[in-house]
């Protein structure tokens, strides 16, 4: 046997025992996130059918997360294996794992509000102030707060403001309008952490396609409720405009040359000022109800 083929044989049985090493005995949790992993893809593939934006990348996102989780999960555990010689630990392999699931788990119930399941506005927030484990809850919030901020900030206005009404027909308007309201904006936020590199005019018309799919059902739904047509003629007199102005913005901002996360920021910014315009013409329309 030569010199190469001693090396070839000594690499390659380096390389099963590290694997054996790594992946010897699978911990559960690595099972579990494979299928949290299955599970948000299902859920985001039936949000893009429902949207009409599905798209054949949806299984080659799975086999991208996939090897990226693996590759990630791999490089700790190795990493963890050469420090053993004086600190034998998993914990950070474990936690990594932790992360990843609890990651997974809040795309998945996003994917399930976008689908009408109605979960409570603030579920997200109480799974995460119930994560107890030392470290994890704070790196996750951390890690998710600039993208659910704006989001957080449209359930404070359904929690809060909208209650404050005292007119049941104004309330009913504005949970079913900030109902889907909330969605665009997930929607919106999806589309840029999924979809960030498309070019400009791809990613003003998936926007827009967004919005006409949400609007349309909003109104079925209002027309579903029966809410006075007066209230729905006012409200839109006054609100209409604002909204026809953000829609020309919303188009100034997607052609512009600002990075990705800029123009995220900008709309996802936007979409909460015309919320509060929202409510404020719905003050309005309640006012002159009332002076009426």
């Amino acid at each position: 046997m030569d010199k190469a083929s001693i090396i070839k044989i000594s690499f390659l049985s380096s390389l099963v025992a590290i694997i054996e090493s790594v992946f010897g005995n699978i911990d559960v949790s690595y099972i579990i996130l494979f299928f949290l992993i299955i599970l948000d893809t299902i859920t985001g593939i039936a949000v893009a059918v429902k949207y009409g934006s599905f798209n054949s990348k949806g299984l080659s996102r799975l086999v991208k997360k996939t090897i990226t989780y693996g590759a990630a999960i791999l490089t700790v555990r190795l990493l963890e294996i050469g420090i053993m010689t004086f600190l034998e630990t998993e914990i950070i392999s474990k936690i990594l794992v932790a992360f990843l699931q609890v990651t997974e788990t809040i795309s998945i119930l996003e994917n399930l509000t976008l689908l009408g399941v109605p979960l409570p506005s603030n579920f997200i927030t109480f799974l995460l102030n119930h994560i107890k484990i030392p470290g994890l809850n704070t790196a996750i919030k951390l890690g998710i707060k600039s993208q659910n901020n704006e989001i957080s900030e449209i359930d404070d206005i359904i929690r809060y403001q909208i209650p404050a009404f005292e007119d049941k027909e104004i309330k009913k308007l504005l949970r079913i309008k900030f109902k889907y309201w909330k969605l665009v904006a997930m929607q919106i936020s999806k589309v840029f952490s999924t979809n960030g590199k498309k070019d400009k005019e791809h990613l003003y018309y998936k926007i827009m396609s967004l919005i006409e799919k949400s609007t349309n059902d909003m109104n079925k739904e209002i027309k579903e409720e029966n809410i006075p047509k007066e209230y729905i003629k006012r409200f839109d007199s006054i609100y209409k405009p604002c909204f026809d102005k953000w829609i020309q913005e919303l188009k100034q901002i997607c052609y512009s040359q600002q990075s990705v996360s800029e123009k995220k920021d900008q709309i996802l910014n936007n979409i909460i000022v015309l919320s509060y315009k929202m409510i404020l013409a719905a003050h309005k329309v309640y006012n002159n109800n009332n002076y009426n």
